[in-house]
């Protein structure tokens, strides 16, 4: 290793490369509403129960609930109109058979300014009736629009102002309608292009989705997933649809795998504000698959006001049914709580759906899966196992995967690294809770160590009902450091843990956790820069695999894919010279033989309580760059702290991510263009506000051979150290072996911060150097000093 010029050296591993997520689009698709107001010959001077005004703001609800259903994928503007009069009296309008007749009596009689709010554009006509209680209804239709108008193909709905609801009644019963005209294809992905296909997901029994009888209230994750009935059309002719709900926010089970383990963020919330799954799709057959999600009081779903308290019947976690094969109109069939799939055939019929399955309940479904809510982390998030051949008494090792509560980002609670830095059993960043009850280190524990020995820890649980019997546990790293993930064989071998070195995986009881370690020193050439900044960023992850054991059969909860813990940390002293903190991350071009375009983003997260005056800059303000093929580039990320930012132990976070462009082109007419983006991964970057450390460190021979250090830990301002004293580590170094572990000593501060030891000098291994190294608590800095030995030795 190079000689250390820096303030200090340990390490940090920061993300990885971007990998495939999630899919959204551009820019809004907009459906344009025309919503004509009608009273009928016998209405007199009745007037009607809302005034335009009053039914434009009644749509703005409307509006907004579609957006959030949507992802922000979905606009829909509404056209009202003055009220106008139909030529026959009430009673000609009052039955479900009479609808066709209101429409085309409402275009015939709508006065010449209606008719010229017309376009090619307009994508379904309302028709409101005043002061009528109508059920509403809707379908698609070619429509005449006035006279001698074009021939239109559009949604049509009829609706009532309902006097006997409320007004939410009134609305939600509006936008049920309006869905039933932005539904845009059949159940199945390789149906033709078809509008207004299975209108009701569960024929109307579901009260947990807007599209049944939850008016109003949120679409629920069957009828939004890719291939169903929520997509916007982009292009008929070849047909281009984007869904609601993005592709990488559904985590599917297949029986090739036996099953896994999920950890479900609820359905309600925007896609974009944190990547963690929202659905899980759990296949049986082709097109017969339970869906699981999470439902929520919010966002939509607190709205309907039949029941008290308001919103969806119960909050927890929906276990769907779905066969698009035998019904495709019904598709769908909520199964309620200690319920299993026989309910469906039942008397009743019932299924118990109004209220959802709790942590601890399991679904079984006999020949098919079983479905067990393993765990409530907190209102928003559940964690579910998956299992398909379950056959009673069973092992099933696991970890915990990334993407997942508390940290929610790319990471596992399970996995982190212990840095000798300041003892082992230490850690720099503290611990939390990880959702079951047992504290883990936050984060990545500590930051590693380049040139010792660190540790990398792995919880390894069984989560089965029977013994888990000799285990192997593969660590791996990115190969090399600082180049992310270069495809399956991007991976190398740090270390494994079997029971001949950690005897408790010879045999885990069902429900126990296991924590073994591997040994792993970082070792790699250091740039000029790198060393004069004193911490270096390497975008590198770490992963975790265990091979099936004997009696297993649940196996994707351990083969590496989401059982990963990427590794970054950025460090910001409040006071000083260092106002702006530089980082960066890697981006890879993955196609070898075309260039790639993509777009740079991010979002700063602030704490509670937390200042708002920070600012970043993503790769000098320059958001849009062109990859070559294969090409690997890194992307400077400059956080720049707020003057306000000065308490001690704040942590913000700045998630970075990336968008791949593509230009989606009509076969049948090259100059109709779209452009579409996809999320194609990303990183969080944090910064945690820290005092500055000033670190005086000396190093003597004494008379018996052995180097003394003395020295003592001071701070730019008062803050509390713990009662057992802060851990400081010294250690020798030579030319030829670089750190030498042999030659070092643990040092505790007192509550002056002085703190006193000695190291071994080797006969073989003469020490040149001596490099104290405090690596830092939640509220203080890390530091670093060098003692050359030429000087300690005169």
């Amino acid at each position: 290793m190079r000689s250390l010029r820096a303030s200090f050296v340990i390490a940090v591993c920061v993300l990885l490369l971007f990998v495939g997520l999630a899919e959204t689009a551009s820019a809004q698709t907009v459906n344009r509403y025309i919503v004509m107001r009608v009273d009928f010959q016998d209405s007199g001077t009745t007037p009607p129960r809302y005034s335009r005004q009053q039914v434009e703001q009644q749509l703005a609800n409307v509006t907004n609930l579609f957006k959030q259903n949507s992802n922000n994928t979905m606009g829909v503007e509404f056209v009202v109109t003055d009220i106008f009069r139909l030529p026959k009296n009430q009673a000609a309008y009052s039955s479900t058979a009479s609808m066709e007749t209101t429409l085309q009596d409402a275009l015939a009689s709508a006065p010449a300014a209606v008719t010229a709010l017309w376009a090619n554009d307009v994508h379904a006509i309302v028709v409101v009736l005043s002061q009528k209680s109508d059920p509403g209804g809707s379908y698609y239709a070619t429509r005449n629009v006035g006279a001698g108008g074009n021939q239109i193909f559009v949604g049509n709905a009829v609706v009532g102002e309902n006097p006997g609801d409320t007004d939410r009644q009134v609305w939600g019963r509006w936008a049920h309608e309006v869905g039933h005209n932005l539904q845009s294809g059949a159940a199945a992905a390789d149906t033709p292009l078809q509008v207004g296909i299975g209108g009701h997901p569960s024929g109307y029994q579901s009260e947990f989705d807007l599209m049944d009888t939850n008016y109003p209230g949120r679409i629920g994750a069957v009828s939004i997933q890719p291939d169903n009935q929520f997509r916007n059309v982009l292009s008929v002719s070849p047909p281009i649809r984007q869904p609601w709900l993005s592709p990488g926010k559904y985590q599917t089970f297949t029986r090739a795998l036996g099953g896994g383990n999920a950890a479900i963020w609820a359905i309600e919330y925007d896609q974009n504000a944190q990547p963690n799954v929202q659905a899980v799709k759990v296949e049986i057959a082709p097109h017969v698959y339970y869906m699981v999600s999470v439902r929520r009081r919010v966002r939509g779903d607190d709205l309907n006001d039949k029941r008290a308290p308001q919103g969806i019947p119960d909050e927890g976690v929906l276990i769907e049914r779905v066969d698009e094969v035998t019904n495709p109109q019904a598709i769908s069939k909520v199964i309620g709580r200690n319920k299993g799939p026989t309910c469906l055939t039942g008397p009743s019929n019932d299924c118990n759906r109004r209220e959802l399955w709790k942590a601890g309940d399991t679904f079984r479904a006999p020949n098919e899966v079983t479905i067990e809510v393993t765990n409530k982390v907190d209102d928003d998030n559940y964690l579910v196992r998956v299992i398909y051949n379950d056959v009673g008494a069973q092992p099933d090792v696991m970890i915990k995967p990334w993407i997942s509560p508390p940290g929610n980002t790319w990471e596992t609670t399970d996995i982190w690294v212990d840095s000798p830095v300041n003892g082992f059993g230490v850690f720099r960043y503290g611990m939390w809770d990880d959702g079951n009850g047992q504290m883990v280190p936050i984060g990545n524990g500590d930051d590693p160590a380049v040139g010792l020995t660190n540790r990398v820890y792995a919880r390894i649980r069984n989560i089965g009902n029977a013994i888990a019997s000799n285990v192997v546990a593969t660590f791996e790293v990115t190969d090399p450091l600082g180049m992310g993930i270069t495809g399956p064989t991007g991976w190398v071998l740090i270390g494994k843990a079997d029971a001949t070195t950690f005897p408790q995986l010879a045999s885990i009881p069902a429900g126990g956790t296991v924590d073994v370690y591997v040994d792993w020193k970082p070792t790699f050439t250091l740039t000029p820069a790198q060393l004069t900044a004193g911490v270096f960023y390497f975008h590198s992850c770490l992963r975790l695999r265990m091979n099936a054991i004997p009696g297993e059969t649940v196996l994707a909860n351990q083969d590496g894919d989401r059982e990963q813990e990427n590794i970054s940390y950025f460090q910001v002293p409040p006071k000083g010279t260092k106002s702006h903190h530089k980082q960066s991350v890697s981006i890879r071009n993955d196609d070898l033989t075309h260039k790639k375009n993509l777009i740079l983003g991010y979002r700063l997260t602030i704490p509670r309580n937390g200042s708002n005056d920070w600012r970043v800059q993503l790769n000098n303000g320059v958001t849009d760059v062109t990859l070559a093929p294969g090409e690997l580039r890194e992307i400077p990320v400059e956080i720049i702290r707020g003057p306000s930012a000065n308490r001690p132990g704040q942590r913000y976070s700045v998630d970075v991510f990336g968008l791949s462009h593509h230009e989606l082109v009509n076969d049948l007419n090259k100059k109709d263009l779209h452009n579409e983006f996809r999320y194609t991964g990303g990183a969080r970057i944090e910064a945690l506000i820290v005092v500055p450390t000033r670190l005086s460190c000396k190093a003597s021979v004494t008379s018996t051979g052995l180097i003394s250090v003395v020295g003592r830990l001071g701070f730019a301002e008062r803050v509390e150290t713990p009662h057992r004293g802060l851990r400081i580590m010294a250690v020798g170094w030579n030319s030829r072996r670089g750190f030498l572990e042999s030659s070092r000593v643990l040092m505790t501060s007192d509550r002056n911060g002085e703190f006193r030891g000695s190291i071994k000098e080797n006969r073989d291994d003469a020490i040149e150097r001596v490099d104290c190294m405090f690596s830092g608590t939640t509220e203080v800095s890390s530091a670093w000093q060098r003692i050359p030995m030429t000087n300690a030795r005169r």
